[in-house]
């Protein structure tokens, strides 16, 4: 009876299975969503349809609230490699890596693979800072991906993991093979203008130029492709000291964005977030608070030097970097979003007195250290935009220090202009844009300094390159760290750089890109009008 009981729901259940996808053909996110939820309700124990759910709630932006969902279709389904790589992803995505840490030898033992989990567990390592882990992974994902999509994102991820590692020629020669394709041209030439060798420019301008040219009749030339190749092509132009034809290129560029930046929700941002964190709140917390002093945040604007910092400070015997750790940061959101409400302080009291800030901070030390990869007195996570997040950190770990580097914002903007930066940082499109983020940040700094600034050191790139051991010393001494001259020899050690700062800080602290600005200065009048508007004057905020 047992047995045809369990045939009959089988038989039901893949009956219902057929049904689902057949009705999710050309429906919205949304109404897929829904009616995944329906077949779950009915099925809640099936992994295939805990994985489908937790796969449709992160295609609505609903990622972390797929987590539970993803672990039960992995645990349940005997580790099938789809449902492993779509948990892998959302961890990745929130930088759980630590829970990846956990994972990954069980889904490794079962021996299966597939070319998404491939992709998945690649990216993991390249995330941990273990370029030459992930690349075997990736180029097997490359392999035997079927979508064209598909395959340039793993090949993609090659390339990077082998810049990061400063494995060039590796990455040229890869990309050589893909400017045949047609799928994979304009990324290859894109890749390579980024890596060429001085001698290279040359050939690499005259072809994206001669690309650009046929943009009329080819189709596969999609606006993304034009961003990135008239990108790529103002950089080449910059190299021979064409200046006005660089900026022009980067405009076009830059017209193919759709640009999303919400100045009043910027403004609104930060003003919710002054007035949460107040005083009276961290005195209220500070019980519950972990006293932790190993955490370093090394914070700035994208392209003000804080790449470089963090790299200094890892050359300390004492120091270990953690990369860019994104978890607080959205953790930080979430915290708003949750406590700043009626009633909101009270909750989070009960909450802290609960064991929630210490589960956090445990699981971030847990993380950073993975990350960082051995034992140091200083771990530095050199997120630049962690000070939006600073009121959280230091709510949780009131004795971190955080180092604020600075640098002349026109410079800064330049710096942004020419990369190609994710869409997230919607200010790096504009002048007016990036002058109005600019000024909010230094808004949020002024009242973090107000609150706790004995933990807040403030550095001038400028300073740093013109004097590196003069301010080397002074950042030291702050962090209460004898002085080691192994810091300004940061460039001779072997490590990973995951920025677009990974060929500079391959060599010797120099001030070539002090003021570089003034090669575009007739170019600048929107951004500089906006900073004088707001009565904003750079050499005031200098140390």
């Amino acid at each position: 009876m047992l047995i045809a009981e369990n045939a009959l729901s089988n038989n039901s259940y893949d009956q219902d299975l057929a049904r689902l996808v057949h009705s999710l053909m050309g429906a919205t996110s949304v109404t897929q969503l829904s009616q995944i939820k329906v077949f779950h309700a009915k099925y809640p124990n099936e992994a295939h349809a805990n994985y489908l759910l937790a796969d449709a709630m992160a295609a609505n932006g609903q990622e972390l609230m797929a987590i539970p969902f993803a672990q039960k279709a992995v645990h349940t389904g005997k580790f099938h490699p789809d449902y492993a790589a779509l948990l892998i992803t959302i961890y990745t995505q929130f930088f759980f890596l630590e829970q990846i840490d956990q994972l990954l030898p069980l889904v490794l033992a079962t021996g299966k693979s597939s070319a998404a989990q491939d992709q998945a567990i690649g990216n993991y390592f390249s995330k941990l800072g273990r370029p030459e882990s992930a690349v075997p992974y990736l180029k097997r994902a490359y392999a035997t991906h079927v979508e064209p999509i598909a395959k340039r994102g793993a090949i993609g991820l090659v390339v990077t993991c082998l810049r990061d590692s400063g494995q060039n020629d590796e990455a040229r020669a890869l990309l050589q093979e893909l400017l045949a394709g047609e799928d994979t041209r304009a990324e290859a030439l894109s890749d390579l203008a980024q890596i060429a060798r001085s001698d290279d420019v040359p050939a690499i301008e005259e072809q994206i130029e001669s690309l650009l040219e046929e943009k009329d009749a080819d189709v596969s030339l999609t606006p993304q492709r034009l961003e990135i190749l008239h990108l790529q092509l103002g950089n080449l132009k910059e190299k021979k000291g064409q200046h006005d034809a660089a900026f022009e290129n980067w405009r076009t560029s830059r017209s193919f964005v759709n640009r999303t930046y919400n100045a009043i929700a910027t403004e609104r941002g930060i003003k919710d977030t002054k007035a949460f964190y107040k005083p009276d709140l961290f005195d209220r917390t500070a019980p519950y608070a972990s006293l932790d002093a190993s955490l370093v945040f090394v914070m700035g604007m994208p392209r003000s030097g804080t790449t470089l910092t963090a790299q200094i400070l890892s050359a300390h015997p004492d120091g270990a970097s953690a990369g860019e750790l994104a978890r607080l940061a959205a953790e930080a959101n979430v915290f708003m979003s949750r406590y700043h409400v009626a009633g909101g302080v009270k909750q989070l009291l009960l909450d802290a007195e609960s064991g929630e800030i210490a589960a956090r901070t445990d699981e971030f030390i847990k993380l950073a250290k993975l990350v960082a990869g051995k034992p140091a007195a200083k771990i530095v996570d050199k997120t630049p935009t962690q000070f939006l997040s600073a009121g959280y950190i230091h709510l949780i770990f009131p004795n971190a220090k955080f180092i604020n580097v600075e640098r002349h914002p026109a410079d800064v903007f330049i710096s942004t202009y020419q990369n190609n930066f994710q869409r997230s940082f919607e200010f790096a499109f504009d002048q007016k844009d990036f002058a109005h983020f600019f000024l909010q940040r230094h808004e949020i700094l002024k009242h973090w300094r107000r609150l706790f600034p004995d933990n807040i050191l403030d550095v001038s790139y400028e300073a740093l390159t013109r004097n590196p051991e003069e301010q080397v010393r002074r950042i030291l001494d702050f962090l209460e760290l004898d002085w080691d001259p192994a810091c300004l020899k940061f460039f001779e050690r072997s490590s990973t750089v995951r920025t677009f700062s990974r060929d500079q800080v391959r060599s010797a602290i120099n001030t070539k890109s002090v003021a570089r600005w003034r090669n575009y200065e007739k170019h600048l009048s929107p951004l500089f009008e906006s900073l004088e508007k707001a009565g904003y004057s750079y050499t005031e905020t200098v140390v």
